[in-house]
């Protein structure tokens, strides 16, 4: 069967179909304008706030890294807040750091020992049982002819000489007398009055030497001022005659023996000066400042040991006492160009050397520094300082107290 459409039927419907792709079309230009517009908007809104869109990723970068600089840099939970007043009154001190002159050093052991000529020895004069005068300690002062210990031998056996000596003197004394009154009426021979005077005179010297019929026994005497070096006894122990008591150094001149190691002889011919800190004691002793010299250099190790000694002699110091052992630091060639610091610019910290860098009057930076020699005084810096820097050089430990404080409200200053 045949259809047979009229041309008014065909042409309606042509123009349907444009009419139908006409919306199609507008409805996708509808859409397109709606996305391009909310683009639109976006784009204005950032215009506004000042935010490019063609570098929007990078600008959320710099604002990260800008974070970084102020946590690393202008953070003030790095910085310390200890005003210039309360510094000033802690003692605090700072200095500039710069390179300068350091001297090698050797590290090693000594002993303060007394000069030649300097040692004198109080030795008991009877046997018998000690009793000290005091409880001595070293470096005690000790006058000439003061009485350090008393020797009793009352407890012994032979019984107490000092009472048998008084007896004989007592006896001798009386001969002595009735000698004297014979000679006069001559009724005793020269020699027999010279025999009477001769008992006498040795009663006398063993009567003094047992204490003079003291009951605490003979007296033991220091036969020169001084300080003592080393008491050699305690109370109660025994002792026989002549046994030495007490050593007592005069300490007008001193001397430190330094322990030099073998494996460091080739340097021996290097070695002018030392320093040296006593142990126990954090102050360091520069042997220039004593008047000190160097006045031995061993040729070979003391037998049993493998060190060689290096003699030093120097002048006497309050709280340098002979027999105290110390650090020393034997100073040989120079190097220039160093920077260093003041031992007592150092802090630790869990086994971490820092210093303490100020930043302004009221402002300070905990430092962590690497280390190197030292001298005894002075610390050689490997890293961690530069030329120029100011720090803290005496005072460091009242800084340190200040950082328990890190938070500076309102402050502001100048790298």
């Amino acid at each position: 069967m045949t259809l047979t459409y009229s041309k008014s039927f065909l042409t309606s419907l042509r123009r349907m179909s444009a009419l139908i792709c006409t919306i199609a079309a507008l409805c996708v230009a509808t859409s397109s304008c709606g996305n391009h517009s909310e683009a639109d908007h976006q784009h204005a809104a950032h215009e506004a706030a000042g935010i490019d869109d063609h570098d929007g990723h990078d600008h959320e970068a710099e604002g990260h890294d800008h974070e970084a600089e102020l946590a690393g840099h202008g953070d003030s939970s790095d910085e310390i807040s200890f005003p210039a007043a309360h510094a000033k009154a802690a003692g605090v001190e700072t200095m500039k750091v710069a390179p300068g002159e350091f001297t090698e050093v050797i590290a090693t052991s000594g002993r303060i020992i007394a000069g030649a000529g300097a040692e004198s020895t109080a030795v008991a004069t009877q046997a018998g049982i000690i009793r000290l005068a005091h409880p001595w300690t070293e470096g005690q002062p000790v006058a000439n002819g003061s009485t350090v210990a008393y020797v009793s031998n009352s407890r012994l056996p032979e019984g107490d000489l000092a009472s048998r000596a008084k007896i004989e003197f007592q006896k001798a004394q009386q001969e002595f007398s009735r000698a004297e009154k014979l000679m006069a009426d001559h009724l005793i021979t020269a020699q027999e009055f010279e025999n009477a005077k001769a008992a006498y005179q040795s009663a006398k010297l063993s009567y003094e030497a047992t204490g003079s019929g003291k009951s605490n026994g003979a007296a033991v005497i220091a036969p020169k001022s001084g300080y003592v070096l080393q008491c050699l006894v305690k109370d109660g122990d025994y002792v026989e005659v002549g046994a030495p008591v007490m050593t007592i150094v005069q300490n007008r001149r001193l001397q430190l023996q330094a322990d030099l190691p073998l494996r460091e002889s080739a340097r021996i011919g290097d070695i002018t000066s030392a320093n040296f800190r006593l142990s126990g004691n954090r102050e360091a002793y520069n042997m220039r400042n004593l008047n000190g010299r160097i006045i031995s250099r061993g040729t070979q190790s003391a037998q049993g040991t493998s060190f060689i000694p290096v003699i030093f002699e120097f002048d006497a110091a309050p709280g340098i006492a002979a027999g105290a052992f110390a650090e020393v630091y034997l100073l040989g060639a120079k190097r220039q160009g160093v920077i260093s610091v003041p031992s007592s610019a150092l802090t630790e910290e869990q086994g971490v050397k820092c210093v303490y860098v100020q930043l302004d009057p009221d402002c300070y930076e905990r430092r962590i520094v690497s280390t190197g020699a030292t001298d005894g005084s002075r610390v050689e810096i490997l890293s961690g300082l530069h030329e120029g820097e100011t720090i803290v050089s005496r005072g460091a430990i009242h800084v340190k107290l200040a950082s328990a404080s890190k938070a500076i409200p309102g402050h502001t200053h100048n790298h």
